[in-house]
């Protein structure tokens, strides 16, 4: 059971405050002094998952070892804490309801009308418990609350939080309140913090830790009016203010948060300074404005390395297989994952073996030219979970690979999500044309790596490396593809030089 379990109830009135970042900094700092944790994140959205939600709303869909596509903060508490999470590490509203109506349909509330209270909110405190009742004995769970205060949907959760620190008892629960203190005309403003104390106190909850963001350090002024409204001590409120940008890379997209803490994590590693920069793989489109089309394609070409994550849909895929076809014939190192991957056997095929109008049947393509295929057991008609999900083996075919140099073995385990993957009928076609298939998976249904010997470095996984990617272990992929570019840059460095 827990001996303490931290309430985290984030977000007093709007979001985008780094509620992740602060439990995720939260969790390091109760691990250094000897405890063990875990975390749950709470997404009080009717979703069953993340899975089906773009991830230009609500940002990337993070995938654990088990399958389950979760909310990116799952990510950031993998890679702060060095620890792998599962779908009980996950709550959704969809997922709640979805506990409670087959519990209805079994007759498992022996024929009373069910409600929001007792028997969601019940349901709540349980998944709240489940981990409580595991065999990893956790001494502290941090419990992220999405969404703010006021919201109509966080209401059970308050209900069901005010309900468990009844059961638990006080002594065993702590509620983190996160804050925002805006500055307006050179003048700190309390009210917004104010009305969610408020808010907190009619739902029962009174917070144990206040934790401020704001442009500036808090002014004594500030400090004091907080401690006034909401009943803790100024000790216990802390000023988390705006710092600058720390790190080597340049980037605030959330689509692709894993990939650049996995960029990150291996530029920090090598001491390479990385500069990421982003390029509308749209703008190179044939379609494109030609002068906005000449002025990417610039960038393009002063990059030393090009990467393309994964995603899906055939938006600006024709400018992704530009921009690997410039790097496959400039020798410029590329990494593709899951549908960079599948771009790169596409462009081969189109530029190399000659299949002009070769693509992928996730984007309309049939026989001959379907080099991208369904996979046979995904189903076309339901979406959300039905996707090749989780850590799934993959094995090294070639110890005189790049894969094995990367990996050093020969059985590997990464992450997946993908509903297509190479037609492994044109398999030979590759291979005749200098193009290896170094990886596997254990069943030998599926090609998993993709490389191209003599080439700086060309290398596709269908899998996600940046998945299981963190500080303390950064990808091996990202390690040797941020070395590859380092070789790149020097290489270009020489050429100037000469010039």
């Amino acid at each position: 059971m827990f001996d303490h379990a931290v309430l985290h109830r984030v977000r007093g009135s709007i979001s985008g405050l780094g509620k992740g970042t602060l439990v995720s900094s939260l969790a390091i700092l109760l691990r250094d002094i000897g405890l063990k944790l875990t975390a749950i994140k709470v997404d009080p959205y009717l979703n069953f998952d993340a899975g089906t939600i773009s991830p230009f709303e609500h940002g990337e869909v993070f995938v654990l070892k088990d399958g389950c596509e979760t909310d990116l903060d799952l990510g950031n508490y993998e890679r702060a804490l060095n620890i792998e999470l599962s779908s009980s590490n996950c709550i959704t509203t969809g997922k709640i309801f979805s506990t409670v109506f087959n519990a209805e349909r079994k007759g498992s509330y022996l024929g009373k009308t069910v409600q929001m209270v007792p028997h969601v909110t019940d349901c709540i405190q349980e998944m709240f418990s489940q981990l409580a009742e595991s065999e990893e004995c956790y001494d502290v769970c941090l419990v992220e609350i999405g969404g703010t205060v006021g919201d109509i949907e966080s209401s059970l959760y308050l209900e069901a939080i005010q309900q468990f620190v009844h059961r638990r008892g006080a002594d065993n629960v702590s509620l983190c309140h996160l804050v925002f203190v805006p500055t307006v005309s050179a003048e700190q403003k309390t009210k917004c913090a104010q009305h969610s104390f408020r808010a907190l106190r009619e739902s029962g909850l009174f917070p144990s830790f206040i934790f401020a963001r704001s442009t500036d350090p808090l002014t004594q002024q500030s400090l004091s009016k907080l401690s006034t409204f909401s009943g803790v001590s100024q000790e216990r409120i802390f000023s988390c203010y705006d710092v600058s940008n720390l790190y080597f890379y340049h980037s605030s997209n959330d689509t692709y948060i894993s990939v650049v803490k996995a960029v990150e994590h291996a530029s920090f590693r090598l001491n390479i300074p990385i500069k990421l920069v982003n390029i509308s793989a749209e703008l190179l489109e044939k379609d494109a404005d030609p002068k906005q089309a000449e002025e990417v394609y610039e960038t393009l070409c002063s990059c030393h390395a090009v990467l393309i994550p994964g995603g899906f849909g055939e938006r600006g895929t024709a400018g992704m297989i530009k921009a690997i076809w410039h790097a496959r014939t400039h020798d410029i190192p590329i990494l593709g994952i899951c549908l960079g991957m599948q771009l790169m056997c596409i462009e081969a095929a189109q530029n190399v073996l000659g299949y002009s109008n070769a693509n992928s049947e996730e984007f309309g393509a049939t026989d001959p030219d379907n080099f991208i295929m369904f996979l046979p057991d995904s189903s076309r008609e339901i979406y959300g979970g039905t996707m090749r999900l989780g850590e799934h083996a993959t094995s090294i075919l070639s110890e005189t690979s790049l894969a094995y140099e990367i990996y050093k073995r020969k059985t590997v385990h990464e992450r997946h999500r993908h509903r297509f993957e190479f037609n492994k009928l044109y398999e030979n076609l590759f291979a005749d044309a200098g193009f290896v298939f170094s990886g596997i998976d254990v069943s030998n249904q599926r090609y998993e790596i993709i490389e191209r010997p003599g080439h700086a470095f060309f290398f596709g996984t269908q899998f996600h490396p940046e998945y299981k990617s963190s500080l303390e272990n950064p990808s091996e992929v990202f390690l040797a593809f941020a070395a590859a570019s380092q070789r790149s840059k020097q290489k270009a460095d020489a050429k100037r030089q000469i010039i």
